[in-house]
């Protein structure tokens, strides 16, 4: 089996800091939790088979531990340098939606389906405390810079904050919601509770708010551990005067607002960046994996000269928006469109580096290219 290529259906992934491995858990019994190669993605190991299945993984920020929590409330912290199970923490009995370990790695959170989340020490998995809303169903938990409080999130309503060391209820981040991550120096990402649709983040240390991005163009739902890139979902845009579903994962700079991808029909469940090999890694929500490289794309290739014919032009443009260039389409074969500039010059175009509406133009009027072919 192999990661990036076969349609696997998992129900969480992470990658380990440094990059190297994946664990992935599924909800199937025999690939309850694997770990793969991160660059090759052949399987490395089957850790686990449980008859119910697991449903989330996370690392912690030391390496030291991963851990998985299950479709039963089966919490297990495990030694990530072995890949061994170290403990399992008791406390709950219901699906676990999210996972979170401290800054110093030394307490682990759990998010259940049944409205509770439990607090752990770790590695011992002894249970600290439990907190309980029965009004609402947390899918983010987190904690703070300093490792004093707890966070979690229903990512529509503001974050409620929690003590670490005993659970007393403190307050509630009333401004923010939509979680997508923290920075490198811990602050909190997340959209303000405005009509604006402002990115803000969040200093846990002194409470303060500071703007990011005003008028974000879709939510936020990843950020890089270097700060450096942000990835927001579109679920619908006007194309051609018309709402259309795109279902879009976009990812930018988060300094220069510049977009680096675009990528339509993106129904996900989770998002993942791996800094060493610079890619978004978009696990999709029938379970496969989709990798997005973050690499600069290269101009389009150098175009040849070859006989005119007469042509439609019209304007095409690349799918970062900075290129543009006069031509008619000649050909597609499924993968690749052909263009013939008005001078006779030819190019190769791959599709995906077309955009969103050059690609519906590709398919709409690709028929009509092969009945004229067949005239011919």
């Amino acid at each position: 089996m192999n990661l990036w290529r076969d349609r696997i259906r998992f129900s969480s992934m992470a990658f380990s800091p440094d990059g190297s491995y994946v664990i992935t858990t599924s909800k199937s019994a025999d690939q309850s939790v694997q770990s793969w190669n991160a660059q090759s993605g052949d399987l490395v190991a089957n850790l686990l088979a449980d008859p119910k299945g697991m449903t989330k993984v996370v690392f912690s920020p030391s390496g030291k531990y991963f851990a998985t929590g299950g479709a039963r409330g089966k919490v297990i912290v495990w030694d990530a340098v072995q890949q061994q199970p170290l403990v399992e923490c008791d406390g709950q009995s219901e699906e676990i939606v999210d996972l979170a370990f401290s800054w110093n790695s030394d307490k682990l959170i759990a998010a259940s389906s049944d409205r509770t989340s439990s607090v752990w020490t770790t590695p011992d998995g002894k249970h600290l405390f439990d907190i309980k809303d029965p009004r609402i169903l947390i899918k983010w938990v987190g904690f703070s810079a300093d490792d004093t409080m707890v966070m979690a999130s229903t990512q529509s309503s503001p974050t409620g904050i929690w003590s670490a060391s005993d659970g007393t209820y403190i307050g509630k981040i009333e401004s923010m919601h939509c979680i997508a991550g923290f920075l490198a120096d811990r602050s909190l990402i997340g959209l303000a509770d405005d009509a604006e649709n402002t990115l803000l983040k969040w200093d846990s240390s002194d409470g303060e708010f500071h703007e990011l991005w005003p008028r974000l163009q879709g939510t936020p739902v990843a950020v890089s551990p270097d700060g450096k890139y942000l990835a927001t979902f579109l679920r619908e845009t006007f194309v051609e005067n018309e709402r259309k579903e795109v279902n879009r994962i976009e990812v930018w700079d988060l300094t220069s607002h510049k977009k680096i991808v675009s990528e339509d029909e993106m129904i996900f469940k989770d998002f993942h960046f791996n800094r060493e090999l610079n890619t978004l890694d978009v696990l999709l929500y029938f379970g496969s994996v989709k990798r997005l490289s973050l690499e600069p794309k290269a101009p389009f290739p150098a175009i040849e000269p070859s006989k005119t014919d007469p042509l439609v032009l019209r304007t095409w443009t690349d799918r970062s928006g900075q290129h543009t260039f006069e031509a008619a389409m000649v050909a597609f074969n499924g993968k690749q469109v052909q263009l013939k500039s008005s001078q006779g010059k030819q190019v190769a175009v791959l599709l995906e580096q077309l955009s969103t509406i050059d690609q519906q133009f590709v398919r709409k009027h690709s028929a009509s290219l092969k009945e004229e072919a067949k005239k011919k």
